[in-house]
Formats: structure tokens, C-alpha cells, sequence
């Protein structure tokens, strides 16, 4: 049998550090730059909970049409402990909470009779007015809107 390569991971951390410094050219003072912005953001590490499937709607401007035979696998196989948590927004001021990720995996949880699935949800807000739609939402999250403003509220937040 093979042995496994097992590294810590804080050691893999600065290999990769002294990688970047040496061989992508970025030099110690871009990461202490990197670093204060990162430990100076008002938002924290994403938190994860339960939602009602119910809650969870599909923009199918944004996401691709439903593939059935995705549907059976993950039912067939269905493991909860696997299950990632589907990825989900809402402006904040709205109801609708649209998913970008994650839908078959939450169709499937539906159909096997879950009420719940697993979420880490983002809430968007602006400082300029926009339009109720998951292509501006997802616009913000890919940075591609100007004047953009992620607020954390509950369960996810993410810059």
C-alpha cells in the first residue's frame, strides 16, 4: 500500500508564501497590504445554517436549466454528511432569496421529502438603487457592479 503524503497545512502556508515572493513576483510588502485589508474588513468568516426549502427560488437567467440525470445521481447516492451547503442571496429589503449554487443537490433534498437543507446564505445591499433580479445580485458578487456594498446580516458573509 502507498503511504500518504500528509503535510500540516501552516507549513504548506509558508511554502507557498516564499513560492509566490519568488517565483510570481510578489513581494512582502503586497502581503502585509493584503493582510491589513483582509484583518481590517467589517465582514468575518461565513456561517453556515438551516433553510427552509421553501424560501429558496431559481433565476434561470442566471443558472442553467436543471439537468435530471445530476437529480438521480444525488438521490441515489445521497449522503447528508457530504452534502455541501447550497449558496444563496438576498438583497437585503427582499424576500426572494435566489441560489447560484447548489441547486440540484437541493432539488434532490426536496424530492427525498427534506424541508431543510443546509445554507450559507450572502445579503446584498447598495448604496445606489438596483433592480430585484439575481443578474444584478450576481453581478455584485462577481465585482463587476461599481459602488457595491456587501452587508453581512445572519448567515453569510463573503467579500
Amino acid at each position: 500500500m502507498a503511504k500518504r503524503l500528509i503535510r500540516k497545512l501552516t507549513d504548506v502556508i509558508a511554502e507557498v508564501e516564499q513560492t509566490l515572493i519568488s517565483e510570481f513576483g510578489i513581494t512582502r510588502r503586497q502581503i502585509q497590504a493584503w493582510q491589513a485589508r483582509a484583518r481590517a474588513s467589517a465582514h468575518g468568516f461565513p456561517v453556515t445554517a438551516m433553510i427552509e426549502i421553501d424560501l429558496l427560488w431559481i433565476d434561470y437567467e442566471v443558472q442553467r436549466d436543471v439537468i435530471c440525470k445530476h437529480i438521480i445521481n444525488i438521490m441515489k447516492n445521497w449522503d447528508a454528511r457530504i452534502c455541501s451547503p447550497v449558496s444563496a442571496c438576498r438583497l437585503i429589503g427582499q424576500e426572494r432569496i435566489d441560489t447560484y449554487d447548489g441547486q440540484h443537490r437541493t432539488i434532490a433534498a426536496g424530492i427525498l421529502g427534506f424541508a431543510q437543507t443546509v445554507s450559507s446564505l450572502l445579503f446584498l445591499s447598495r448604496t445606489s438603487p438596483m433592480s430585484d433580479s439575481s443578474s444584478s445580485t450576481m453581478a455584485l458578487i462577481n465585482r463587476r457592479v461599481p459602488n457595491a456594498r456587501r452587508t453581512a446580516i445572519g448567515f453569510h458573509n463573503c467579500r
